[in-house]
């Protein structure tokens, strides 16, 4: 045998090999490499760097300070955003400080590269469009300070209703709330707002007014206080079935409701206690109690 046409085994013999057998393993072994990874996640912070807790903390302050002052100038926004406080509160959501957080990442943590980019010219060669790829926070415009805003900022008032509505007829079917009300949205945008829609005053406001309708609805029910037992004896038509008395302070509905039974307050006391009667009776069983014995009949 030539030792270019098979291997050797531990015993020195040589093992045959053809072509196709030699085909077979190199398409299983292709059938075995590594997965594609180009679906793998972009990172856009992390927390392993030489910046201390102050230096973030100054530098977030400066993100919500440029995002308030954007707000300011954005024509839009100041007519959403009337107030000052406002402005600021919506400045300070969690959006501002994600996407300054990414752009630090784009930095190299670099703090004043960072400030930089939150107010850059407007040039795309100095900005890291990658932090808006990576986040989905599209910002508004480059040229002056960052606008980064999310769902509830973004919405009109006429979107919200729209969504208010859409939830009362569908519930949180939220592909059947973008075909019929907001076919201009995408799901990813729904389900983002509708999160958010839950932390807003309106949501509050909803569900208060939900709350006093259901309340509204509820029916006064009298519940009678069988434990009272003042005031003077009434006279029945009927005997007690226990006792066959005609008086009693209050009398209690008892046996088949087709035959409107009645016992006595005291009777009626007896057979909750014992669950039988003093007497015989065709509809209940008797329950005679004394001080050293009981026995039914």
């Amino acid at each position: 045998m030539d030792c270019d046409d098979g291997k050797e085994n531990g015993d020195g013999d040589e093992l045959m090999i053809d072509d196709e057998e030699e085909r077979s393993g190199s398409e299983i072994r292709a059938s075995h490499r590594a997965p594609s990874e180009t679906e793998r996640e972009t990172l856009v912070y992390h927390p392993h760097h030489s910046l201390t807790d102050r230096d973030m903390d100054q530098f977030l302050i400066v993100a919500r300070a440029v995002g308030t002052f954007s707000r300011a100038l954005d024509t839009s926004s100041s007519t959403k955003l009337p107030s000052l406080h406002m402005t600021a509160a919506a400045a300070s959501r969690d959006v501002t400080l994600l996407h300054a957080m990414a752009l630090l990442h784009q930095a190299g943590y670099d703090i004043g590269q960072a400030v930089k980019y939150l107010v850059p010219p407007p040039n795309k060669n100095y900005y890291p469009l990658e932090a808006d790829k990576a986040t989905g926070h599209n910002t508004v415009s480059l040229g002056g300070p960052i606008l980064c805003r999310d769902q509830i900022e973004e919405w009109s008032a006429a979107e919200a209703n729209l969504f208010e509505d859409a939830l009362e007829k569908y519930g949180k079917d939220f592909s059947d709330v973008r075909v019929d009300f907001l076919p201009w949205k995408s799901p990813r945008d729904i389900v983002e707002y509708y999160y958010m829609w839950k932390t807003t005053n309106r949501y509050v406001e909803q569900k208060k007014k939900k709350n006093a309708e259901h309340e509204s609805k509820l029916k006064q029910v009298y519940i009678p206080n069988h434990a009272k037992t003042t005031g003077p004896p009434v006279r029945g038509t009927d005997p007690c079935e226990g006792c066959k008395a005609v008086e009693s302070n209050i009398w209690h509905a008892w046996g088949p409701a087709n035959l409107q039974l009645r016992l006595c307050h005291e009777c009626w006391t007896y057979w909750k206690k014992y669950g039988g009667l003093k007497e015989r009776h065709q509809h209940g069983k008797v329950m005679r109690v004394s001080s050293n014995y009981q026995y039914k009949t």
